[in-house]
């Protein structure tokens, strides 16, 4: 390593006391700060999304190998911005779908001529570095939510942190995937996008120590799904029986809980939104606002499996 950088200026003049090279903030030179590929502003300490803008996208014709760069522009490792990238990525399937070749012209109902416009301001959208002081937060709990549509299934990991006085809650990272070509029952799409949850919620228990066991929820608008995460797996065919058996190994069955899907992150954008609106939507961002209470009241609504 041959510089170094930090938010803290008692370090940082620590560190010019024993010469090293280190640099003061991102405005110290052309080329900008990067924690995992994401854009660091340790004056402010809050990240961006990595933009390296196509210059001449928007003046190149519209074409499959043109979308497929198009894709790539947005560097997003903790997909802070899938439900604007979503767009993108549906729309590339159905390039493929349809059988367009690499150099063949877009028709006009192929919405494209938006997407580099908005991506201009992608750098508009700044996250918070810091998700949380552990010497002032009394309570810390992870809100967990999936959802599907026909065309994506989608996870979301929130931060909820209980204060002396307040709640508040902020995004940490997001998952979606696209549904296959061939037809997928949406309970299908439901039980795919809860094995994604449960996948992350192995990484994010092993990266955050600080995590309690049993203080992480899950939510899902599926009333479908909640009747089979509490039901006994054998009954259901294997593959569901095997990914509903890696669910229930990773997570506690009686930890999931509904959730109207109007206040639910994870399948609000699981059909992809503006860029403007993304930046002005608080559910992305903050949580829907009953996540906010001291005491969620939602959580005493969970469905319990017949006995049967």
């Amino acid at each position: 390593m041959r510089q170094w950088t930090t938010n803290s200026p008692s370090l940082f003049e620590m560190w010019r006391e024993t010469d090293l090279e280190c640099r003061q903030s991102s405005s110290d030179s052309d080329i900008p700060l990067k924690d995992l590929e994401l854009i660091w502003d340790n004056k402010r300490d809050t990240l961006k999304v990595a933009f390296n803008l196509l210059q001449h996208l928007s003046d190149k014709i519209p074409t499959k190998g043109v979308a497929l760069s198009a894709c790539g522009v947005p560097c997003d490792p903790l997909d802070i911005l899938t439900p604007f990238t979503v767009r993108i990525k549906l729309l590339i399937q159905k390039l493929w779908e349809n059988g367009f070749t690499w150099d063949e012209p877009l028709p006009p109902d192929i919405e494209f001529k938006e997407w580099p416009h908005e991506l201009t301001f992608v750098q508009d959208v700044v996250v918070p570095h810091l998700h949380f002081s552990v010497m002032k937060t009394e309570l810390l709990e992870v809100d967990k939510s999936s959802g599907a549509s026909h065309k994506v299934y989608c996870s979301v990991d929130d931060f909820r942190m209980k204060h002396p006085n307040d709640v508040k809650a902020n995004f940490i990272v997001s998952k979606s995937r696209l549904t296959p070509l061939r037809t997928v029952t949406l309970p299908r799409l439901e039980l795919l996008g809860s094995v994604a949850l449960a996948r992350l919620c192995v990484y994010l228990s092993k990266t955050f120590p600080l995590i309690k066991e049993g203080s992480i929820s899950f939510w899902s608008d599926s009333q479908i799904y909640l009747h089979r995460v509490k039901s006994v797996s054998i009954l259901w065919k294997h593959y569901v029986q095997n990914k509903e058996n890696e669910i229930k190994e990773e997570t506690d069955p009686m930890n999931w809980y509904f959730c109207d899907g109007k206040t639910n992150p994870a399948s609000k954008f699981t059909r992809g939104i503006t860029i403007h609106n993304l930046m002005n939507d608080e559910t992305w961002w903050t949580d829907p606002s009953w996540l906010l209470e001291l005491d969620i009241p939602a959580k005493g609504k969970t469905l319990t499996a017949d006995k049967e």
